[in-house]
């Protein structure tokens, strides 16, 4: 006998993930999100072995896009008119 597959409903998905409802739906209308299964009528789940592979196909945070490489010493300079502290 084979091994079932585990379904995932909105509320755990949501959990599951870390994104909105409307975000998930967003994302499955552009092509960027498995689309669910219909259960019955409204009703509808993801397969668990499909949000497995989309989260293995997400990119890795990297330190640099996290705290903004230069734009923050950028965004300094700006803002004291680049003037230096003995002025």
């Amino acid at each position: 006998m084979s091994e079932r597959e585990k379904i995932v409903r909105a509320p755990e998905l949501q959990e599951w993930i870390g994104l909105s409802r409307s975000t998930v739906w967003r994302l499955v209308k552009a092509g960027e999100f498995p689309a669910p299964i219909r259960l019955h009528g409204n009703a509808v789940a993801w397969r668990e072995q499909d949000v497995n592979e989309w989260i293995k196909s997400r990119p890795l945070a990297t330190t640099e896009q996290e705290s903004g490489g230069d734009e923050a010493n950028q965004h300094q300079t700006r803002s004291t008119g680049g003037r230096n502290d003995g002025e």
